[in-house]
């Protein structure tokens, strides 16, 4: 007699790959978890990771935050995207490390694709 097939676990129960181990660290009890701006904004992550991330955590510690402008453009925008979830979903974010936005160069485009950034920050930073 056959084997039936056993249902592949669905999207939502699959890890997101900001959730692997080594992305998320020293997560104890109910302390927040704490990520690297490394391992979360200059590694292959998108969006969804962090959705998945806010699902799962009403509060995200990103250490290692380094000015923006140090940043690779992917990390920016991931930056920014992070950002822009922690935002829309209420959660709260605790940056360790650099002003993000300090020692920004005078590039225009830069500082155009920052000022949502900036803005988002701002909110989060009335809503703790």
């Amino acid at each position: 007699m056959p084997r039936a097939k056993r249902p592949s676990a669905s999207p939502e129960a699959r890890p997101t790959s900001a959730a692997r181990p080594g992305r998320i660290t020293g997560r104890r009890g109910n302390a927040p978890p704490v990520a690297r701006f490394d391992a979360l904004c200059e590694t292959a992550t998108a969006v969804p990771d962090y959705l998945a991330l806010a699902e799962r955590f009403g509060t995200l510690v990103l250490d290692g935050v380094p000015p923006l402008a140090a940043a690779s453009a992917d990390g920016r925008q991931r930056f920014a995207n992070l950002v822009d979830v922690a935002c829309d979903r209420d959660v709260r974010l605790i940056l360790i490390g650099s002003d993000p936005l300090a020692a920004l160069p005078a590039d225009q485009a830069l500082t155009r694709d920052l000022d949502r950034t900036a803005s988002r920050l701002a909110m989060l930073r009335r809503a703790a």
